[in-house]
């Protein structure tokens, strides 16, 4: 609830402004009517969030292996040797340089090392000069303004202007580099403070089930809750990680038919369960369309096969039993749509699973391009709810698209503003850029009379947060 002696005060604002005759007709209003854009980005500013969809520890010096990222795999890893490079190169600025037809290292490996982070530490005043110049298209693209945005917040210093300085001089990075190097050697201390300053009161992160078992620093647990990553499960046969290998030697169970499967997968949950583990997540959006039908258990080969149908029928049993199995614990659950695979990540295609499922509350993330088909499915299915993670990331004007439609069109529950960044840096920006843009749109319906302040900053909790507590069973 909203401090009553700062409503108050800004109620008492609005009216010295009516009964002054503030403006043309100001009097033809009711005070709850008015609006000052500073009190509203003020408000909002102060508001919790909750980020519903986290990848924070997904760096290079972190690494990953073929289980997915260390981060996912143990808790609180902390680096000892961490960068500015390290967040400067990390996995979704390699999208920017795929698009440029550029290879980011080039530069590295010629001399002789394996990446830019590693450049950086060994000659970052040769590394400096390279990244600059490689970066100097990419500079105007969500990604690079969130990650500017991030380490304005985080450690007063522009990004921008250490790329204009066309000087040698060094040091203001590698001050900037020091200050990331002593953060990142407390880094679940680091999460904690930054947090606090962000008001970031928690995030959810999808890992794999060893992430409730493993673990450098159990502090890490404090800020998060996971959710269990299903995709290992759809292609078991395919490709037996050391995840999936984790999960057999945990449960004791080498599925090799259709009982024995189901034995492992609710093995697999139950453990999940117990180590505190809150809802589910697939990718399957990047590899294959949305379309899951129920197949038989006759139909399904339970062992690796080049067969392209017959992988996709294994991927249906193994999404509709982990369905199953999240409905029986009241869990919510995660579906990338869009950003890849397009347009075979459209999510109209989700449809017979959403029906099929009533009692599981079903997350869409990204959405773009598809943000008004997603709309509409959460519009007209009362468990499917939407998250804008990552569209300040791709870009800012796709974030004001998702606002802009949805903000009148969907009731306020639907909606989760979370980040889906790889760092708390990125997170940091992204959120920036989330309360700005929504403080805009909010300010347009309250000037066109369509939204009350008060009713605004109810829409905005929501957004920020309340949405996210409720969905996640936080």
């Amino acid at each position: 609830m909203r401090d009553r002696t700062s409503k108050e005060q800004r109620l008492s604002r609005r009216a010295v402004m009516v009964a002054a005759g503030v403006g043309i007709g100001t009097g033809a209003f009711p005070a709850h009517a008015q609006s000052s854009e500073g009190d509203l980005a003020q408000e909002i500013q102060a508001l919790p969030n909750i980020s519903g969809h986290e990848h924070w520890g997904s760096i290079p010096i972190i690494g990953n292996c073929d289980g997915g990222f260390h981060a996912d795999l143990k808790a609180g890893i902390e680096p000892e040797n961490a960068s500015l490079f390290d967040l400067l190169f990390e996995p979704y600025s390699g999208m920017n340089f795929q698009a440029m037809g550029v290879d980011p290292h080039a530069d590295a490996k010629a001399q002789g090392l394996e990446s830019m982070a590693d450049w950086g530490r060994k000659d970052p005043q040769s590394a400096w000069q390279s990244a600059k110049r490689i970066y100097q298209p990419a500079r105007s693209t969500g990604w690079f303004s969130c990650t500017a945005q991030g380490i304005q917040a985080l450690y007063d210093v522009d990004l921008h202007a250490l790329f204009d300085d066309s000087s040698s001089n060094i040091e203001p990075v590698l001050r900037l580099d020091q200050a990331i190097r002593e953060r990142y050697r407390s880094l679940v201390a680091w999460y904690k403070e930054a947090m606090q300053k962000l008001r970031i009161e928690t995030i959810l992160r999808p890992v794999q089930l060893e992430f409730g078992y493993r673990q450098d620093n159990a502090g890490e647990r404090d800020i998060l809750s996971p959710l269990l990553r299903i995709d290992q499960y759809c292609s078991f046969y395919q490709k037996r990680t050391s995840a999936i290998e984790f999960c057999v030697q945990h449960t004791g169970v080498d599925p090799k038919n259709a009982d024995e499967f189901r034995e492992f997968l609710s093995k697999c949950f139950e453990a999940a369960d117990k180590t505190g583990f809150r809802g589910t997540k697939q990718l399957q959006a990047y590899s294959r369309p949305l379309n899951f039908e129920r197949p038989k258990d006759s139909d399904v080969c339970f062992e690796a096969t080049d067969d392209r149908e017959k992988r996709r029928i294994f991927g249906n049993f193994v999404v509709y039993e982990c369905m199953e199995l999240t409905a029986k614990r009241d869990w919510p659950h995660q579906v990338h749509v869009g950003t890849h695979n397009v347009p075979r990540s459209e999510p109209l295609a989700l449809e017979p699973l959403v029906r099929a499922f009533p009692q599981v509350r079903f997350v869409l993330l990204h959405c773009w391009p598809f943000i008004r088909e997603s709309a509409y499915l959460a519009k007209s299915r009362p468990n499917v709810f939407l998250d804008t993670c990552w569209t300040p990331v791709l870009s800012p004007a796709i974030f004001r698209e998702f606002m802009d439609l949805t903000v009148g069109y969907l009731p306020d529950i639907k909606v989760c503003i979370g980040h889906d960044s790889t760092s708390i840096e990125m997170a940091a920006g992204s959120a920036a850029v989330s309360r700005s843009i929504l403080s805009q749109v909010l300010e347009e319906r309250i000037q066109s009379k369509f939204l009350t302040m008060d009713s605004a900053i109810a829409l905005a909790k929501r957004y920020l947060a309340d949405n996210a507590r409720e969905v996640y069973r936080l």
